[in-house]
């Protein structure tokens, strides 16, 4: 999931006449914009906040979004934000599980792949803890 760094914040809590923004049900929410480092430069997005869980959000943290191309407004581009759900968690997990998988069966079939060492790679992480086991293993 990408992470951004927040360079601008701000909340809007309420409408221009002072009343709170409720949704249709009639709960209420704030509508919050950040301004991230983006592939192409400072990037803009607005997303909305049920939950108060951006609440602690502060300039130069980093927070995991889905920023997400929403409807142009007089010609300009805008996007929108949302906080990754469960499904994409498990659909990120899910796409890292089939490249390892695919990197070893291109390594069983005898081509030529480009391992990266470290984490990202369980046959050599465990290529390296059988060569130098660590000392306090039961006998």
């Amino acid at each position: 999931m990408p992470l951004y760094k927040i360079k601008n914040i701000q909340r809007f809590s309420q409408n221009k006449t002072g009343q709170p923004y409720k949704d249709r049900k009639g709960n209420p929410f704030v509508i919050v914009k950040v301004n991230v480092d983006g592939k192409n430069g400072e990037l803009q997005a607005t997303g909305f906040d049920y939950k108060g869980l951006m609440a602690l959000w502060n300039e130069g943290d980093t927070v995991n979004l889905i920023i997400e191309k929403g409807n142009p407004y007089n010609g300009v581009p805008q996007f929108n934000f949302r906080l990754p759900s469960k499904i994409d968690e498990l659909s990120d997990r899910l796409d890292k599980i089939e490249k390892r998988l695919d990197r070893l069966d291109s390594r069983e079939k005898g081509e030529s792949v480009d391992f990266k060492p470290g984490f990202d790679n369980p046959v050599d992480s465990f290529q390296d803890w059988a060569d130098s086991p660590p000392d306090n293993l039961p006998t």
